[in-house]
């Protein structure tokens, strides 16, 4: 069922309705022009596989299904790249979709009552599609990093240390090139590593490798990656995302999700440790306010995913409590 809603769920959002944010990337020219600069530069991985696959598909000829309306926009769109946005964004779905039924029926480390998970499968799947009104190539890619590096973690580590910890290292380097918001990953696993197992050596080791994967390969990017910038932004994006009103409904948008992450968490522990991960995740928040649009959705999703599971997660076995009360 989770397979036939991301299916489906992405359909309609792809072609069923006609995007008013993106509309200036849907052709090899323009897609270059758009994310060969700034930040776009550093997100290689999906820019790399969504161009190879317009040209694997070669000279096919799509339905005339996004065509006219697109051309409306920008009479350089080429239906064929439309469609491996769509192909290549709903293939990443599809797999978010399986990692994330995985993850839920995860009954020893996360206590999810049965409800929920039909619940959480749904709510998840049609609010990442929701937000794609931004259509770009490495959202939904990163957010399966994400999830499956959560799922090796929690289903893994204690089990198959050694393996598991190099198999998220080797994901998180996969990650990094392919979106900056892998960092939340980062922030995710070392607050549940800290709280587990405590100040020790497991801990602290595993910790340093993870981020060094994470930092290396971010400053790798950054090294080898020097094309300049021909465009700059002049716009004030403190000030456009707080008087803008497109950009407080976006803000309400963080603020209605947080909620129900809280409300829907296990115990007063769980709900702090929601709280401390947006403070260790606050060096994204600062950027996604002064250096990104509020109104892109999208932006609250990697922190809201985080805080999904950190309010489901079984806190019994921690050794460090946020709460003394907890105990």
């Amino acid at each position: 069922m989770a397979i036939l809603l991301a299916f489906v769920s992405s359909y309609l959002v792809y072609f069923g309705f006609t995007t008013n944010y993106t509309t200036d990337s849907f052709s090899p020219e323009t897609f270059n022009d758009q994310y060969s600069h700034h930040v776009y530069k550093y997100r290689i991985l999906s820019q790399y596989l969504l161009v190879r696959l317009d040209s694997a598909l070669g000279n096919a000829k799509p339905t005339k299904m996004a065509e006219r309306r697109l051309f409306i926009q920008d009479i350089r769109t080429s239906e064929r790249f439309y469609f491996s946005y769509y192909y290549l964004n709903t293939f990443f779905m599809i797999l978010l979709s399986i990692v994330l039924t995985l993850l839920v029926c995860m009954d020893k480390e996360l206590l999810i009552s049965k409800h929920e998970k039909t619940l959480l499968l749904f709510l998840v799947i049609l609010l990442i599609n929701l937000t794609q009104f931004v259509v770009c190539p490495y959202d939904i890619s990163s957010y399966f990093f994400q999830l499956l590096i959560l799922f090796v973690f929690l289903k893994y580590f204690d089990k198959y240390f050694a393996i598991s910890l190099t198999v998220i290292c080797l994901l998180m380097v996969i990650s990094t090139l392919n979106r900056e918001s892998s960092a939340l990953t980062v922030s995710f696993l070392m607050l549940v590593l800290l709280c587990k197992f405590g100040l020790n050596k497991r801990a602290i080791f595993s910790i340093s490798l993870i981020a060094l994967s994470f930092l290396s390969t971010y400053l790798a990017l950054r090294y080898f990656i020097k094309t300049p910038d021909p465009r700059k932004f002049t716009i004030d994006f403190v000030q456009y995302n707080l008087f803008f009103y497109a950009n407080r409904l976006g803000i309400l948008f963080w603020l209605i999700f947080l909620y129900f992450t809280l409300t829907i968490s296990n115990s007063k522990e769980n709900k702090a440790l929601i709280g401390v991960y947006h403070i260790i995740s606050l060096p994204y928040i600062w950027t996604c306010l002064t250096a990104g649009v509020l109104w892109e959705l999208r932006l609250y999703i990697p922190l809201f995913l985080g805080s999904l599971f950190l309010a489901k997660i079984d806190t019994a076995g921690f050794k460090i409590r946020l709460l003394k009360n907890s105990l």
